[in-house]
C-alpha cells in the first residue's frame, strides 16, 4: 500500500524483484508491475533504473530487499514525487 498523504495513498502497488546468481553482491532487478510515474522508473517498462535509484546505485552486499522496499516507499513520499501525475489505479506496464 502506498504512503499516506501522497498520490499513492491507499493504492496497492505490485512490483517484481529478481535476484541473479551474484546476489547479494549484485543488486536485484526491480520492476514495477503497477504503472507509476517516478523519476527513477523507466516509463515504458516499469524497470527501476539503477543509476537513478540511490539505493541500487550504491548497492553493497550489506543491502537488503527490505531496505530496498523501505527506500522505494520513502521516495514515493519525497518532494520530487509528490507533484508527479500518476496513472489511474489498476494500470500495468
Amino acid at each position: 500500500v502506498g504512503p499516506q498523504d501522497t498520490a499513492f495513498d491507499n493504492r496497492y502497488l505490485s512490483l517484481s524483484i529478481t535476484c541473479g546468481p551474484r546476489y547479494p553482491e549484485d543488486p536485484p532487478i526491480v520492476k514495477f508491475v503497477s504503472k507509476v510515474n517516478l523519476p527513477y522508473v523507466d516509463p515504458s517498462s516499469g524497470e527501476v533504473i539503477p543509476d537513478q535509484c540511490e539505493y541500487l546505485h550504491r548497492w553493497t552486499d550489506q543491502n537488503t530487499i527490505y531496505g530496498l522496499l523501505q527506500w522505494l516507499r520513502q521516495s514515493m513520499a519525497a518532494p520530487a514525487a509528490l507533484n508527479l501525475p500518476q496513472p489511474p489505479e489498476g494500470e500495468e506496464f
